[in-house]
């Protein structure tokens, strides 16, 4: 098996995928990440690689629905003055949340392939006033449907938490 096909099956993709719970989570939780690696393998192979090597997934029970972001981590090198800068391509995602909000698991699934299409579209460190169209439409051409309103729940959704206009 080449490295190009290892990750044809949600056992495969789950061996290697960097995913967290939050603490405390229960067996039950185990099938959010069967869902993320359900999500992936529908994904393009190249896409579905590139994610499982370079994004961390957190799993999590803070108020805050799904976004992707990168975290600059330093890390101290041998020497004394010298650290090193690495960046983590990360994705929160809060499943129990998306849930209460009416999503069923197709929903959830396309909200993991929106959070992925930001990182494959690049929209790490710049934000643009299309990104969140962009990363619809990739969405919609990766086979997950064109989900109505997405950006809609989200601002409706992050109104709520933070009480404020957006």
């Amino acid at each position: 098996m080449t490295d190009a096909d290892k990750y044809t099956s949600q056992k495969s993709i789950l061996k290697d995928l960097d995913i967290q719970l939050p603490s405390g989570s229960s067996r039950k939780d185990e099938k959010y990440k069967r869902l993320v690696a359900k999500t992936l393998l529908r994904l393009p192979e190249r896409v579905r690689n590139r994610a499982i090597e370079e994004v961390k997934f957190i799993i999590t029970g803070k108020p805050l629905f799904a976004f992707m972001g990168t975290a600059n981590l330093f890390l101290p090198r041998k020497e004394k003055s010298a650290r090193r800068k690495i960046a983590m391509n990360i994705i929160f995602v809060n499943f129990n949340d998306i849930k209460d909000n009416g999503w069923n698991e197709k929903g959830m699934m396309q909200v993991v392939a929106h959070e992925i299409a930001h990182f494959e579209l690049r929209h790490i460190h710049k934000q643009g006033r299309n990104h969140e169209k962009q990363a619809e439409e990739q969405t919609r051409v990766w086979g997950f449907g064109a989900r109505r309103g997405i950006r809609e729940k989200v601002k409706n959704y992050l109104q709520i938490l933070f009480n404020s206009d957006i």
